[in-house]
C-alpha cells in the first residue's frame, strides 16, 4: 500500500479506534487459539477433544455472525462492540479455573460468539469508515492490525506453554476487554457515517440487505470458510507437527507473518483489480500449501523445509 493511501485511510474519523479495538480483540484470540486445546489436553482430553475446542469456537463464531445485524438494530453499534469485546475476553478468566473439557468448550463457545460479533463489526466498520474509493485499502490496513497480534502471540504460544503455567496463559486471553475504552467512540463514528435514520428510542435502524448480500458473496464466502477452517486446524495442531517448541514457533511465525503481509497487500490490490482471479489463485495456493504440510507431517524430521514452505503458502492464502 502506498504511503499516501495509508495516510488518507488513517486520517479518516474512527479508523484509529477501529485498529485499536481490532488489535486488542484479536490478541486474545491469537493467544488462546493454540493454548485452549493444549489446556484441554492437560486436563485429559485426547486429540479429538483438542480439535473439538477449535470446532466449537468456529461454530459459535458463525452462528453469532448471523445474529449481528439484529443485535446492531436492537442495541446499536457502541453496545454491540462492547458486547463482542466482553464475550471474547471475560470467559478466558473462567476457562483458566478448570481444565475440564466441558468447561473449556462452554467458555470457548462464549468466546466464539464474541469473536463473531467482532469480525462482522470490524469488517463492516472498515468499509463504512474508509474514504471514498479506498475501501480495499482500509480493509487491508485493518487486516494488518488484526494480524500483527497473531504474528506476535500465536508463534510465541508453544514457548510460553513451556515456560509458564497454563492457567496463567489462558487468563491472559482477557486482553479483548482492554478494547472497551475505544468501542463507544468507534460505534458512534460508524453510526455517524451510516445513512440509516435513528429509531424513536435513539438507536440506529439499519436496512435489511441480507438476502442480496448473501447472494452476491456466496462464492467468496465458501472459499473463505474452507481456507480459514484449514488455517484454523493448522494453527491448532501446529505445536504437534514438530518435535521442538522452537520449530513449532518458527512454523507458526511463517504462517502468521505471511498472512499479515498478504492481508495488507491484497487490500491495495482490491481497489485496483477484480477480486475473482486473485481468489482463484489464492485458493490454489492454499491447496498446495496444505498438501505440502500433509506430506511433511507424514514424513520424518527431514521434511522441515516442505513444512515451512507449506505454511508460507497457506499463510499467503489465509
Amino acid at each position: 500500500m502506498s504511503e499516501r493511501a495509508t495516510e488518507s485511510v488513517l486520517r479518516s474519523p474512527g479508523i484509529p479506534h477501529l485498529l485499536t479495538v481490532g488489535a486488542f480483540c484479536f490478541a486474545g484470540l491469537a493467544l488462546l487459539l493454540p493454548v485452549s486445546p493444549a489446556w484441554a489436553v492437560a486436563g485429559g482430553a485426547d486429540e479429538f477433544g483438542a480439535g473439538l475446542v477449535t470446532a466449537v469456537l468456529m461454530t459459535a463464531t458463525v452462528l453469532a455472525q448471523l445474529c449481528v445485524r439484529t443485535t446492531l438494530r436492537t442495541i446499536g453499534w457502541p453496545r454491540t462492540l462492547a458486547l463482542g469485546a466482553l464475550l471474547l475476553g471475560l470467559p478466558a478468566l473462567l476457562q483458566s479455573l478448570s481444565d475440564h473439557l466441558l468447561a473449556i468448550l462452554l467458555t470457548t463457545a462464549l468466546r466464539g460468539a464474541g469473536f463473531g460479533i467482532v469480525t462482522v463489526c470490524g469488517a463492516t466498520a472498515a468499509a463504512a469508515l474508509a474514504p471514498r474509493g479506498r475501501q480495499g485499502a482500509a480493509i487491508g490496513l485493518y487486516g494488518l492490525a488484526v494480524a500483527l497480534p497473531q504474528v506476535a502471540l500465536t508463534p510465541a504460544a508453544p514457548r510460553l506453554m513451556g515456560t509458564f503455567a497454563l492457567p496463567a496463559i489462558v487468563a491472559c486471553g482477557v486482553l479483548p476487554v482492554l478494547a472497551l475504552p475505544w468501542t463507544r467512540s468507534l460505534g458512534r463514528a460508524v453510526e455517524a457515517r451510516t445513512d440509516a435514520p435513528p429509531a424513536e428510542d435513539g438507536r440506529i435502524e439499519h436496512p435489511d440487505p441480507t438476502t442480496t448480500v448473501l447472494r452476491r458473496i456466496l462464492l467468496p464466502l465458501t472459499v473463505l470458510l474452507l481456507v480459514t477452517a484449514a488455517g484454523g486446524a493448522v494453527l491448532t495442531f501446529a505445536p504437534q507437527f514438530t518435535s521442538t517448541p522452537t520449530l513449532a514457533a518458527t512454523g507458526l511465525l511463517a504462517l502468521t507473518a505471511t498472512a499479515a503481509l498478504a492481508r495488507w497487500g491484497c487490500g491495495e490490490l482490491a481497489d485496483r483489480i477484480a477480486p475473482r482471479p486473485v481468489t482463484a489463485l489464492l485458493a490454489a495456493t492454499a491447496c498446495a500449501g496444505l498438501a505440502l504440510i500433509a506430506l511433511a507431517v507424514r514424513a520424518d524430521d527431514g521434511a522441515i523445509l516442505a513444512l515451512l514452505t507449506g505454511l508460507l503458502l497457506l499463510g499467503a492464502a489465509y
